[in-house]
């Protein structure tokens, strides 16, 4: 039995789907009845055989901050894979986050250790925290800290020591950290929400350099790396370094658009961030363009790939065929 936390977000959805296609039996632990309509909405982009699949699910009703039911979640598992988790680049969430990334984090290690679980716990490449432009990050790079002090990497960080705090007294446990991921799921968050803004055909880009990952790839190594139980080791999920104006250029190709052909810099991009800080603190809705964001934006961060490639001996989807991929199930989705 495989047990997943987090299971109703954009990896957990793509992982219970290739556990179950590969004939693995799944507990989903969710926190609200409705949420497993967002599973089945996302099984559904591939079509009735995979929403045969949703049957076969397992369901837990509980919380990671709830030990109780986690203790219950776990009963008679092999496996626990690891994603419950907030995302939010707003700092006044840093305690909430904390409650959750950490914490909740530490209550998973303690269950795990206490039943002789193997864990495999989803990171972020956001734990490496800042480093200076030119050096590709790889996994022997540790925590220097975030000069903008990003509340999202800073207790991500924090959940990983814990992961290893667990290792260091007999779990075997693997860590996987993904970097900006790739696929089709809720279409007003995380990168169903970069998606939809991408068929608007925007006519700015900023000058940054990232890197993506798309999340079938993301499910099938978490799987892989369960079946073999390794242990001890951390290992970055990325496919390709493209700059964010050939993202913007895959997506206008995919939705049948004009590629963007101005540039955005520091100055425009703080601008625009005063005018979002006020309309948002008007409106009360949450800001997108914060620090951290910005310096994203305009970063020139290259991932190494090699360490999981080697272990796995394995390929990984190209940036350009993720996009085109997700952009065609949005837009038989949406009608765009």
């Amino acid at each position: 039995m495989n047990v997943i936390t987090g299971g109703t977000g954009l990896i957990g959805a793509h992982l219970t789907l290739e556990l179950l296609k590969h004939g693995e039996d799944v507990r989903l632990l969710i926190r609200q009845e409705r949420r497993k309509e967002e599973i089945r909405r996302v099984f559904r982009f591939y079509g009735p055989e995979a929403v045969q699949l949703f049957h076969r699910i397992q369901w837990a009703m509980g919380d990671v901050n709830d030990i109780g039911s986690l203790e219950e979640a776990f009963e008679g598992s092999t496996n626990v894979y690891h994603l419950a988790g907030i995302v939010s680049l707003r700092n006044d969430r840093y305690v909430q986050m904390k409650k959750v990334n950490v914490e909740g984090t530490a209550n998973v290690v303690n269950i795990c250790l206490q039943k002789k679980l193997y864990l495999c716990h989803v990171s972020s490449s956001a734990v490496f925290g800042y480093h200076p432009e030119g050096i590709m990050i790889h996994e022997e790079l540790y925590w220097k800290g975030d000069h903008h002090f990003n509340c999202y990497a800073t207790t991500k960080h924090d959940g990983e020591m814990e992961v290893w705090r667990g290792i260091e007294e007999g779990l075997n446990a693997v860590i996987v950290n993904p970097c900006a991921v790739l696929g089709p799921g809720d279409w007003d968050r995380s990168s169903g929400l970069a998606i939809r803004r991408a068929a608007r055909a925007p006519k700015y880009y900023p000058p940054g350099t990232k890197n993506f990952v798309d999340v079938r790839d993301i499910a099938v190594i978490m799987r892989r790396l369960t079946e073999k139980k390794i242990s001890g080791e951390r290992f970055l999920l990325a496919s390709d370094s493209v700059t964010i104006r050939e993202m913007l250029i895959h997506f206008a190709d995919a939705f049948g658009h004009t590629p963007p052909r101005l540039a955005i810099g520091r100055f425009g991009l703080r601008s625009i961030a005063f005018i979002e800080r006020l309309f948002c603190f008007l409106t009360g809705k949450e800001r997108q363009l914060t620090a951290p964001v910005i310096a994203s934006l305009l970063s020139h961060t290259r991932i190494s790939n090699e360490k999981i490639k080697k272990q796995l001996n394995f390929s990984f989807i190209p940036v350009k065929e993720s996009i085109h991929f997700a952009a065609q199930l949005y837009r038989k989705e949406s009608g765009v």
